[in-house]
């Protein structure tokens, strides 16, 4: 679970600059798109359940990493200088 917690706050690191404008909404739900995007769309395709779907516990980790990334100051520009 951590490991899954750190991708999902690379990833709201990653699209920070991408989502800059948006609107909270929009720009959580492009965060998901990019974290989940592949784990939620194949399954679709093969009839399976995805994998936010069937464990709640990453859609709120990504929640709270999104919120982490755009909304800690400190913390925030640490995790962005930390990955480039």
């Amino acid at each position: 679970e951590i490991t899954s917690f750190c991708y999902f706050l690379k990833v709201a690191q990653d699209n920070r600059d991408k989502v800059a404008g948006f609107y909270w909404a929009k720009s959580l739900v492009a965060t998901g798109i990019a974290a989940f995007g592949g784990g939620f769309l194949a399954p679709l395709l093969v009839g399976r359940m995805p994998v936010p779907l069937r464990e709640e516990t990453f859609t709120w980790m990504l929640i709270v990493a999104w919120y982490v990334s755009h909304n800690v100051p400190g913390l925030s520009d640490g995790l962005a200088a930390l990955t480039r």
